[in-house]
């Protein structure tokens, strides 16, 4: 295996003049004195202001669209056959308790405590019933 010198300040430099966005990308501070950068000093409000740099900024805004209505010449990009896939569909009814997830509450409840609903809880789960005081 071949080793792989690491990159020196000097080439990271290099490469990063190369690109028309260098004076707006980030550098180490031991650049500004290694290299002879001039740091960015902050503005004031005034000048910031005066300068319109954000109406330069509005201005380089793009808001042009391309509308096709036919696919580009040649394809975009190659289309693979779709893979085949058997699907059964069964079909049952279904009652309003188990969509709602009741009976199988009810079997977990019945599991758990290994016992049979209590008088309260019949009365308040049964259809079309009324919860009022238990009579004695």
């Amino acid at each position: 295996m071949s080793k792989v010198s690491p990159l020196t300040d000097e080439d990271l430099y290099a490469m990063m003049l190369e690109s028309p966005e260098c004076a707006n990308l980030p550098k180490p501070a031991s650049w500004f004195k290694k290299f002879n950068i001039q740091p960015i000093t902050a503005r004031n409000f005034k000048e910031y202001l005066d300068d319109d740099a954000w109406m330069k900024a509005r201005a380089m805004y793009v808001d042009e669209k391309e509308i096709r209505k036919e696919p580009v010449p040649g394809g975009v990009r190659p289309v693979l056959p779709s893979e085949v896939i058997p699907i059964e569909i069964t079909s049952r009814p279904v009652s309003v308790a188990e969509v709602w997830g009741l009976d199988e509450q009810q079997k977990r409840e019945r599991e758990e405590s290994k016992t049979e609903p209590t008088f309260e809880v019949s009365q308040i789960l049964s259809e079309a019933s009324t919860v009022r005081d238990k009579i004695e």
